[in-house]
């Protein structure tokens, strides 16, 4: 049998083209395979992209780290509350500080166990507040199911509590 009428014909909008235009450079495909210099430049760019990956995943916690370590050096221990006694400026070493905000930074040691910081619900006109890492907005006790959970700022003074409290 003639190979014209063996062989089905295939779409074009399915196939693979044998080059594609990328923001790495033209790949190049035989039959859809890459060939091993456009497979060489994809692994390469996915390294790449893993580098990245890795640094904007990690950024946030080396940064709460190096201002902790930064406390310590200046005296300020866990535990300690830093209250910045006037509003930012330009002057201010802060990557996004504002100017219309008083802030107050503080580090718990909790290898020693669960802590509890309570804050006047007066100072609270929007909710518990999170400082330095991120942080929910409301804070459980924990003990029950978390479907049974009780809302922190349903009590009568509104805390931030250790997950295991």
């Amino acid at each position: 049998m003639p190979a014209e009428v063996t062989k089905t014909p295939v779409p074009e909008s399915i196939t693979t083209p044998s080059t594609v235009e990328a923001g790495i450079g033209a790949l190049e495909f035989t039959d859809g395979y890459p060939t091993s210099d456009t497979a060489e430049r994809l692994r390469d760019h996915l390294d790449y992209v893993h580098g990245v990956e890795t640094f904007m995943n990690t950024v946030q916690g080396v940064s709460t780290y190096a201002i902790r370590q930064g406390f310590l050096e200046a005296g300020v221990m866990d535990g300690d509350v830093l209250l910045f006694s006037g509003l930012m400026d330009s002057r201010s070493l802060f990557l996004t500080g504002n100017a219309d905000t008083v802030y107050f930074w503080f580090f718990l040691d909790l290898t020693q166990g669960p802590q509890v910081v309570e804050f006047p619900t007066e100072t609270l006109p929007r909710g518990v507040p999170t400082s330095g890492t991120p942080a929910p907005t409301t804070s459980w006790r924990s003990g029950a199911p978390s479907s049974t959970r009780t809302p922190a700022t349903t009590r009568n003074r509104p805390s931030l509590a250790s997950p295991s409290s």
